[in-house]
């Protein structure tokens, strides 16, 4: 970090969680969020 960003290591270690949780998420439906006239329409399953 120090060579790319010019940080000491220090200073970086205090923004490294000490705890972590992990989540399962299920997502049931998806949609378009992209502004236009598709916004807010659902996507299909094969859509990436």
């Amino acid at each position: 970090m120090r060579e790319v960003d010019g940080y000491e290591r220090h200073l970086l270690d205090r923004l490294v969680p000490r705890t972590f949780v992990v989540c399962d998420v299920v997502v049931n439906e998806v949609y378009d969020q992209t502004p236009g006239p598709g916004a807010g329409a659902t996507l299909s399953r094969s859509a990436p």
